[in-house]
């Protein structure tokens, strides 16, 4: 049985550490790695919380209802505007022409997955509407390609090979908008970056 003293002391740890995450309002994977913590370290201050601590408990699970909330409400916003770029296409500025919505543009505008988008989504979506979803993603398969891969591998787009300083770039950049590493998207992120058309400082992912 621990001693009030370490008790004392465990506790106000465990809540230093709930309430911290609330008020990052950051996804528990960022949060863990800024804390250099495993996410079991956070479950099991979790569990101290709500065994010893009922009104931090319930004010964590207030916090994540409403971002769930929060979080549905911009998977609206974001679908439909997807759903613009799959029926109308994307205007290339370099070109002044309208190009085919890819990918990359997905992901610039939502860090959700297919099945996540759907799940909030479906009920407001026409069934036209989800089919060229789902269409989209069984043309562009989420095969995920490890940074390590990435940087020994010799990549080369429109006949010029990639330096790795440009590799690291384009990772920190998709790294940035939560987008999963996959040969395809790096491959346009990389034909983007090579004529400049990369906006690494301001994506178009929804900011509320």
């Amino acid at each position: 049985m621990m001693n009030l003293v370490l008790f004392n002391k465990r506790l106000t740890n465990c809540r230093q550490l709930i309430n911290e995450f609330i008020k990052a309002d950051m996804s528990l994977d960022k949060f863990v790695l800024s804390k250099g913590i495993t996410k079991r370290d956070f479950w099991e201050n979790l569990y101290f919380i709500k065994m010893y601590d009922n009104n931090l408990y319930l004010k964590y699970y207030d916090y994540l209802e409403n971002k769930q909330l929060l979080k549905k409400g911009e998977a609206v916003v974001q679908v439909y505007k997807i759903i613009d770029g799959l029926k109308n296409g994307v205007l290339d500025s370099r070109t002044n022409k309208i190009r085919p919505f890819d990918i990359l543009d997905y992901f610039e505008i939502t860090d959700l997955n297919y099945s996540n988008l759907v799940n909030y989504t479906h009920k407001i979506l026409q069934k036209q509407d989800l089919q060229l979803l789902k269409d989209f993603f069984v043309k562009n398969q989420i095969i995920k390609i490890r940074e390590k891969e990435i940087l020994n591998s010799k990549l080369i787009i429109k006949n010029q090979e990639i330096k790795t300083e440009d590799k690291i770039e384009i990772i920190n950049y998709l790294n940035s908008i939560n987008a999963p590493l996959t040969l395809k998207l790096l491959k346009v992120a990389f034909d983007r970056y090579l004529n400049n058309e990369l906006n690494m400082e301001n994506s178009l992912k929804y900011k509320p």
